[in-house]
């Protein structure tokens, strides 16, 4: 028959490092992202990088990580597919929701600025950035007026005439990718 010692004995090398792993399981698992990351960076340095050296204007040498060939094959292949992902998701997932503001014709947007910011400071509130922002506006319209750029702006704009979209052509795969991402 076993006794007390035999028993020891046996459950300690069975289960004494599944305690300790447990015990040490956050130093053991920060060990352990630290090399795969350690090891991850370093091969996405030697494959889709090259050091070039540079010489400065003061004559001294840079080493610069330069993307290779490489890099950009998979970026042709993958951009448009995690842009049009991106896109997606955020459709998906961001909901704007602003305050109706209708402002009458030639309303004085430092007036309208500065009476919100003075209600808000009366009322004991916290101001933040985005409270400035009619007051901003107002000074960036009457510096645009001044400076002409307004007209410019509003010449430039004809009713009616729309400019032809400018778009980027993709390659036949990346489309395909493209395609089979929005429509699955």
């Amino acid at each position: 028959m076993l006794d007390l010692f035999d028993y020891l004995v046996y459950l300690g090398p069975t289960l004494g490092p599944l305690i300790i792993a447990l015990v040490f399981r956050k130093r053991i698992l920060r060990a352990a992202g630290r090399l795969l990351f350690a090891g991850l960076l370093d091969y996405g340095k030697e494959t889709f990088f090259d050091k070039v050296e540079v010489k400065d204007k003061d004559g001294k040498k840079q080493v610069l990580m330069r993307p290779n060939d490489r890099f950009g094959e998979i970026v042709a292949v993958y951009g448009p597919l995690t842009a049009a992902w991106g896109m997606e998701w955020a459709r998906r997932n961001i909901k704007i929701k602003l305050p109706p503001m209708e402002l009458p014709e030639g309303a004085d947007l430092k007036t309208l600025g500065m009476s919100a910011l003075g209600q808000k400071v009366l009322a004991g509130k916290k101001l933040s950035l985005e409270d400035g922002i009619p007051l901003a506006l107002g000074y960036v319209k009457e510096w645009a007026e001044k400076s002409g750029i307004l007209e410019k702006i509003a010449g430039a704009v004809k009713p009616g005439v729309k400019k032809a979209a400018t778009t980027t052509a993709l390659t036949p795969e990346a489309q395909k990718i493209v395609d089979q991402a929005l429509n699955p």
